[in-house]
């Protein structure tokens, strides 16, 4: 959700303040469409993501169209108008632009409002969520990944460096993965305990890996086993 900068010009805090009000107002009507789904993950659907993939509102309309035969039911509409406030959002510096993706956004929640809500509509919603929940969880988990065994990496590094300062030589990067090893596994499980190598050869060939892009890697590894 945007925040509104008071020493903005009027028309652009008048253009953000109804921006609000319309997340606000499709926030409640999927809360109550699905009112026993996940509300942080409601919230977020609506507030942060704003369109399913990342389609804008236009994409929006034509994907839901096409899926439906023409028909675009209550949870449909909710998401082509809260990608037209994401449309609207990526354009806040250009108000003519701007207004022209609220006033699409606006068009949509008022179709919503008087949306005829049938009896599945609540099971859609649940899906639509559970989807979209999927994909941000996915996403954050990928991303904490990742962030993991960056860190795991640096702390392959910061061993072999330390080796090295006490004159520790190894005639390959294997047998230096080899050495660190268990440091390493010790670092990963104190940083995630479910974490772990599949095997002890598995620890070795990744940290491997990781030693020959190590910045000295040529200095400390050139002319050494061919097989590391």
């Amino acid at each position: 959700m945007l925040g509104i900068n008071e020493t903005l010009p009027r028309e652009q805090r008048t253009a953000l303040y109804h921006h609000a009000n319309i997340l606000s107002d499709l926030f409640h009507i999927l809360v109550t469409c699905a009112p026993e789904a996940d509300h942080n993950v409601t919230h977020w659907l609506v507030y942060q993501r704003g369109s399913l993939s990342n389609l804008s509102g236009d994409q929006m309309g034509q994907h839901w169209r096409a899926k439906n035969n023409g028909k675009l039911d209550l949870p449909h509409l909710i998401l082509i108008a809260s990608a037209y406030c994401a449309d609207a959002q990526k354009v806040i510096d250009q108000n003519e632009t701007m207004w022209f993706y609220l006033m699409e956004a606006q068009r949509h929640l008022g179709m919503c409002r008087i949306a005829k809500v049938w009896r599945g509509q609540a099971i859609l919603a649940h899906e639509m969520i559970a989807r979209e929940a999927r994909v941000a969880n996915a996403g954050r988990s990928g991303s904490a990944n990742a962030k993991l065994w960056h860190s795991v990496r640096d702390e392959a590094y910061r061993l072999i460096r330390e080796e090295v300062r006490k004159g520790t030589r190894w005639h390959s990067r294997a047998e230096a993965a080899r050495a660190i090893g268990p440091a390493v596994q010790r670092f990963l499980a104190e940083q995630q305990v479910q974490k772990q190598f599949s095997s002890e050869s598995q620890r070795n060939i990744k940290i491997s890996s990781w030693l020959r892009h190590m910045p000295e890697a040529a200095e400390l590894f050139a002319g050494r086993s061919k097989k590391s």
